[in-house]
């Protein structure tokens, strides 16, 4: 799912809400800032979430590029 629209309109609160609602995990990280490293352990962490569905919310995801 692709969240989209300016600065401060809800968009990591929405998918906060979702993760609450259908009882799922909540990882957030900016592509801004996080390098290859903190990306492979975010999604380790994802993947390995004890049998829990996770949702993963991507800040800036525009702005990964092709290393990450």
């Amino acid at each position: 799912m692709i969240l989209w629209g300016p600065p401060g309109v809800g968009k990591t609160t929405l998918a906060q809400v979702i993760a609450k609602q259908t009882k799922a995990g909540f990882i957030s990280f900016s592509a801004v800032t996080s390098g290859i490293k903190e990306i492979k352990k975010i999604m380790q962490e994802a993947n390995t979430a004890y049998g829990q569905k996770t949702i993963v919310f991507v800040d800036e995801i525009h702005r990964f590029n092709k290393a990450q």
